[in-house]
């Protein structure tokens, strides 16, 4: 008992100790906190402004104001609520940083390691890198002609600096002609019909790059709903031409080269093959054929033969569609009896072939689960 009473004086003495360094940390947080900041460094204690100065009359949209403010909104030390531009008024951790030596052991190390913060520099925020990845952001949304700069703003104490940005985004670029693919065979057909209809590929939108790759997104997902399952993003390409006409960009979509023939091959739907496994595995396996499906079901087993096919949306020799695959999973999951789903898609063996074998493989409670 009286050892117990002693530990926890001890701990009472620590503690009160522990609280009166913090709070004389507290009232000289006010002091120095820029003793230790290198020679010919400053601290940065954040945005003084970012103005964003567009041609008289226009306006530049929030998605590219957003992108732009984004670039440059680093916090500075005790930032509040991470803000760029405001802080807390007590910068406890640069305080510990600049006046305690971080001894070896024993409380102080403690409080030193725990409260402690490495000053935010100038240097680090490299605000002439930061003013390339504005000019490269305007670059994006089709301000070819917008410039960024920054300025210092020394305060009272002169290693400390806030930092202003100013940017011109001057006038925007926009789309004017738009060249599709030559009509020489299906895919370039189909790619040419859903181009058409796409939202931002219009004369007179403004030119971004970020716009463009949606609607490669937006192409590329309507392709592999109609049987082109291997094709990506990135088979499709643009060439931009801004100095046929001022002001405007001529467009030219083309297909990457080189892209291996299977990748740009229409599939249809080969055999669908489901895989019933026992969650803790064993069983005998039972094959079961179906219009919808070859169900191999491990037995003994709670499942009804029919339920898992009615799930399946895919049909063999049908164009094959991701659609088909994500209707067919969440069919699946809806049931909520199954530990696992997973579907695998594979090109038929035959050399050639225009058929995807799919593989269901799922996993179920065991009769006694």
């Amino acid at each position: 008992m009286k050892n117990l009473q002693t530990s926890s004086a001890r701990l009472k003495a620590l503690l009160c100790r522990g609280a009166l360094l913090l709070a004389g940390a507290l009232i000289l947080a006010g002091c120095s906190t820029t003793r230790r900041i290198p020679q010919g460094e400053q601290l940065y204690v954040g945005l003084k402004k970012v103005e964003i100065v567009p041609p008289e009359g226009q306006k530049v949209p929030e998605g590219v104001q957003g992108q732009l403010n984004e670039a440059v909104a680093v916090p500075p030390n005790n930032a509040l609520f991470k803000s760029p531009y405001y802080r807390i008024p007590f910068p406890l951790g640069l305080w510990v940083y600049n006046n305690w030596d971080n001894p070896p052991k024993g409380l102080k190390h403690w409080l030193y390691e725990k409260f402690v913060t490495e000053p935010v520099l100038v240097s680090d925020v490299r605000p002439e890198v930061r003013t390339q990845m504005l000019d490269q952001i305007l670059d994006n949304n089709g301000y070819f002609r917008g410039s960024a700069s920054y300025e210092l703003i020394k305060l009272k104490n002169p290693k400390k600096a806030r930092i202003s940005y100013n940017i011109k985004t001057g006038p925007a670029y926009t789309l004017d002609s738009i060249a599709l693919l030559p009509d020489t065979c299906h895919l370039n057909h189909l790619i040419d019909s859903i181009a058409s209809r796409d939202p931002y590929l219009r004369r007179g939108e403004r030119y971004s790059t970020d716009s463009l790759s949606a609607a490669r997104i937006r192409i590329t997902n309507s392709l592999r709903n109609r049987g082109y399952y291997f094709f990506r993003p990135d088979y499709i390409e643009y060439l931009a031409d801004s100095l046929e006409t001022p002001m405007e960009i001529d467009l030219r979509m083309m297909l990457a080269s080189n892209i291996p023939a299977p990748m740009l091959r229409r599939y249809v739907t080969g055999d669908v093959t489901v895989y019933a496994f026992r969650n803790k595995g064993g069983g005998t396996p039972d094959t079961i054929v179906t219009p919808r499906a070859t169900l191999i079901q491990m037995m003994p087993s709670r499942l009804r033969h029919k339920l898992i096919p009615e799930c399946v949306t895919f049909r063999q020799g049908k164009v094959f569609s991701v659609r088909d695959m994500n209707r067919t999973q969440t069919r699946l999951a809806r049931l909520g009896i199954f530990n696992a789903i997973g579907i695998d898609v594979v090109p038929d063996s035959a050399m050639a072939s225009n058929k995807l074998n799919v593989c269901l493989l799922y996993t179920s409670p065991s009769p006694r689960d």
